[in-house]
């Protein structure tokens, strides 16, 4: 990296940059255990809603944790973690958004936070299930969609015509997530017409760095938007909660 740095210093700065919302972003939310529900919907869902954010940002703080790891030793298997990251963050826009239409509805948003927590995937490449009860869960490329969603608006409303960056950015780290082209380039190359294998584990190039450090930063800033539109519908929950009391 020490050499990555000097040939580009730009990077310097992003680094610094990413470190300093990392740690902001631990600081953002005090994770406490929610009170066992009293079956009261009104009452319980300010904790579920809250539960369900906590994990999402837990898990968000964990793969910015790898990621930066990652970014230091130059491991270019971290790439396929930006995805990750887009999915997560995109979880949280997804229930956001079905969690505002339906607000008022305490039986929907329960069934929805159900779902997004203990939800499986029932539709397997096995054909088999693991719990037989537990509900079809939502579909992670919808939870990308509205996320591209959101920023879409928030780009429109500044007059960017750049549409669509979540799409084009998760498509194009889906190929490190796999063994396919993309992913294996990272590890040969051609120099002076001989082919040469990339046998370390630091063999992440430059213009990788770049196109990580280039996409998870906006990524912290969409995060940071769909965390204030959270935190709103749980001081709108707690509210509820305090009023059927």
């Amino acid at each position: 990296m020490k050499k990555t740095l000097l040939r580009y210093p730009a990077f310097k700065k992003q680094l610094a940059e990413l470190d300093s919302l990392y740690k902001q972003l631990k600081k953002r939310r005090k994770i406490v255990t929610p009170p066992e529900p009293t079956g009261d919907k009104s009452t319980d869902l300010y904790h579920h809603f809250s539960h369900y954010v906590n994990i999402i940002h837990l898990k968000i703080i964990h793969q910015l944790h790898m990621l930066i790891l990652g970014i230091n030793t130059q491991n270019p298997e971290v790439a396929s973690v930006v995805r990750s990251c887009i999915e997560t963050i995109g979880g949280l826009a997804y229930i956001v958004h079905k969690v505002r239409s339906k607000k008022t509805d305490h039986t929907a948003v329960w069934k929805l936070l159900y779902i997004a927590t203990m939800g499986q995937n029932t539709i397997t490449m096995s054909g088999k299930t693991t719990f037989s009860r537990a509900p079809q869960i939502f579909h992670s490329a919808d939870y990308v969609r509205e996320e591209n969603k959101l920023l879409n608006e928030e780009l429109t409303a500044i007059g960017s015509k750049n549409n669509d960056y979540i799409l084009e950015r998760y498509d194009f780290f889906s190929e490190f997530t796999h063994p396919n082209y993309i992913a294996l380039e990272v590890y040969w190359r051609i120099i002076e017409g001989k082919m040469t294998y990339e046998k370390n584990i630091s063999c992440m190039r430059d213009d990788e760095v770049g196109q990580i450090v280039s996409t998870i930063i906006p990524l912290i800033l969409v995060y940071g938007v769909v965390m204030r539109k959270a935190e709103k519908i749980e001081q709108e929950l707690k509210e509820l909660k305090e009023k059927s009391k």
